[in-house]
């Protein structure tokens, strides 16, 4: 495992309405600006993500996520209404190797986004800082890739029956290229349950390690 950098997790696929998730998206997702673009520009018309919070526990509405480093993004919270539109959304949550949860959000890409490592606590023992699911995805063409020692990586997602991944952010960079179509990424954070995050995660490589990536060199 030490070398892995991306799986797909051995869950069912998250399957929400199609209408039903772009309605409640469009109509309660808000830009985001990150601090470096804000550096050249307060345009929202430049922000490379919208979103929207479907959960996030009381205590920590207005304080720091623990996974997230100096910060957070903090788009509206709207757990009740997507809750009562997806009520199998809960049950969901309980497939994943979480002791709790920290926030649950949803991004659309608006724009390329170049290479990166996400904000966090630098310290592997926080892998995963997140795990993905990929709730919405209309692009023909992959879009979103891990970058190993230069090389773009691109997940084959038509040969995965499921939507949930996790890569790890300490080892490697991610980005994504700008599709033309709807993309919707759910972004799950929280305190992760060691022993269930492994044998997780052995499961899923008995069943995808031939779509996984490891690293290819140290």
């Amino acid at each position: 495992m030490d070398n892995l950098i991306f799986s797909f997790l051995d869950v069912p696929a998250l399957s929400l309405n199609k209408a039903l998730l772009l309605d409640f998206f469009d109509t309660y997702s808000t830009p985001f600006l990150s601090e470096k673009t804000r550096l050249y520009t307060n345009n929202l018309d430049d922000a490379l993500w919208k979103g929207v919070t479907v959960y996030v526990p009381k205590e920590l509405e207005s304080s720091v996520d623990p996974t997230a480093g100096n910060g957070y993004v903090k788009f509206n919270n709207l757990q009740n209404e997507f809750n009562s539109i997806f009520p199998e959304f809960n049950e969901y949550l309980k497939l994943l190797p979480f002791n709790h949860y920290y926030r649950l959000q949803i991004w659309e890409q608006r724009k390329m986004v170049p290479p990166h490592k996400d904000g966090g606590p630098d310290d592997a023992k926080y892998f995963p800082l997140k795990i993905r699911t990929m709730l919405l995805n209309e692009n023909t063409e992959p879009t979103f890739y891990i970058l190993d020692d230069k090389e773009q990586k691109f997940p084959k997602w038509n040969e995965a029956s499921s939507n949930t991944f996790l890569f790890n952010n300490h080892k490697c960079q991610h980005g994504a290229l700008l599709g033309n179509k709807r993309k919707l990424l759910l972004i799950v954070s929280g305190h992760v349950d060691v022993i269930r995050f492994n044998d997780l995660v052995t499961k899923s490589l008995e069943k995808y390690k031939q779509l996984a990536f490891f690293k290819s060199r140290p």
